[in-house]
């Protein structure tokens, strides 16, 4: 029964495009990727220590329109799950974050977020056949921020 909701490679590629449009909309200024080094490399574990750091984070660095979208991925043989990150909306403080990851049991990676090397597609690469996707997001209301600006945010 599940087959039947399957979708084909095009439709695939079609919904991730889709997907990299809505989030180019928005300006991100870290491109973060996440792993565990201590603990268990599990995905509540990750998602968990994620939850923790990105709630420090809001809490130190973050504006009214702080934003983030994150997803989960695994390793080579589906194990070590670690995640990626595209944050905006704060104060740049890159080497301390990365440093608190650490502290949390982990190895992180945050560069500055460059829309030319197309970070959101690469955060979209491990959606399923059935269009599914292990993401999570904050993010302020599109629309009423370009108003607001008149800008792309």
């Amino acid at each position: 029964m599940k087959d039947d909701l399957k979708l084909t490679v095009d439709e695939i590629e079609e919904q991730k495009q889709e997907y990299g449009r809505w989030l180019g909309g928005y300006k991100w200024a870290w491109f973060a990727t996440l792993k565990l080094t201590s603990g268990a490399p599990s995905d509540r574990n990750a998602l968990r220590k994620f939850e923790r750091w990105l709630t420090e984070l809001k809490a130190s660095e973050g504006g009214r329109d702080f934003r983030y979208v994150r997803v989960l991925e695994y390793g080579r043989v589906r194990d070590h799950p670690h995640i990626h990150a595209v944050i905006g909306g704060f104060r740049n403080r890159r080497r301390y974050w990365e440093e608190r990851w650490g502290e949390l049991g982990g190895e992180a990676k945050i560069e500055l977020y460059n829309p030319e090397e197309k970070g959101l597609l690469y955060m979209l690469k491990e959606m399923d056949d059935f269009g599914d996707l292990d993401l999570d997001c904050e993010l302020p209301p599109l629309e009423a921020r370009r108003k607001k600006d008149g800008n792309k945010r």
